[in-house]
């Protein structure tokens, strides 16, 4: 009966009837209850799963795939958190050259809170949030991030920002611990958008203790990949550094941002200015 369901779904998924998905899925669900699937069969869901991204739309279809891709997190958290990251990295919902675009950001939308589950069904205690698919998942949230604030409408951008914010309020410590994995991470623009929004949270929450301990490392990565970048750095990125730069001191600006900036005016005064000119307009929006 399983391999015959999972025949059923490889062939239907793609479907246009809201009625069939709801019917596939919902047999898949209960075809994963209580059984173990095969490595193989578990790889080959999430591919699946991924081909739905930009076919899915309607919030019937999206719910039931959720509860579908839950049901398989729960019952194999290790398999399915490695399968479904390595398919969301690869699918092409993530641009390659780093620059989001409107026609893939829905599907980002729904890919980020496909990681959202999987943090609660597979990292649900601060001891298990280590390693490298526990990196894995942030570094693809992050990316997953950048393609929906750079290329999203303004009520999907919110949509997400208000999972990331539902996810860190309900478990606590969660923040600190996305802040430690994203500097621990290659430094590069992209984890900015997700360090920002985390930032920002943790300001709302008042947590000014999480923000002061990782201010160091975020402004060394905001110098090293915005200040000092060759290239310009995206509109989206540098907004989102506005909630880390509301909270540097006027000693910090002088002894690390200044001469930082002083030297990208001397080799690239248009980034730089731009880069300064948009960050500020974010805290002084904000402030």
């Amino acid at each position: 009966q399983v391999a015959e369901t999972l025949k059923k779904f490889a062939v239907k998924v793609t479907t246009a009837s809201v009625r069939e998905r709801r019917e596939i899925l919902g047999e898949l669900e209960q075809c994963m209850m209580g059984k173990e699937l095969p490595e193989p069969a578990v790889k080959g869901l999430c591919r699946l799963f991924c081909l739905t991204l930009h076919r899915y739309r309607d919030a019937t279809s999206c719910r039931a795939l959720h509860c579908a891709i839950r049901r398989l997190a729960e019952s194999q958290p290790s398999a399915t958190a490695a399968n479904l990251l390595h398919s969301l990295q690869t699918c092409g919902v993530i641009s390659k050259t780093g620059t989001p675009s409107k026609s893939s950001a829905p599907a980002a939308s729904l890919a980020l809170s496909w990681t959202c589950l999987l943090v609660r069904a597979v990292f649900p205690s601060p001891d298990s949030r280590e390693g490298p698919t526990w990196k894995k998942l942030v570094e693809v949230q992050s990316l997953l991030l950048s393609e929906v604030l750079g290329g999203a409408r303004r009520n999907t951008v919110a949509s997400a920002l208000k999972s990331l914010h539902l996810l860190w309020a309900q478990n606590p410590g969660l923040a600190d611990q996305y802040l430690s994995t994203l500097l621990s991470l290659d430094q590069n623009q992209s984890s900015l958008g997700l360090l920002g929004v985390c930032v920002d949270f943790c300001s709302t929450q008042r947590d000014m203790a999480t923000v002061d301990k990782h201010k160091s490392g975020l402004l060394d990565l905001y110098v090293k990949t915005v200040l000092m970048s060759k290239s310009k750095p995206q509109n989206h990125i540098l907004e989102r550094c506005a909630p880390v730069l509301r909270h540097v001191s006027h000693a910090e600006f002088k002894e690390l941002l200044l001469p930082a900036l002083q030297k990208s005016l001397l080799r690239s005064p248009e980034n730089a200015m731009e880069s300064e000119l948009r960050a500020g307009s974010g805290v002084r929006g904000r402030g």
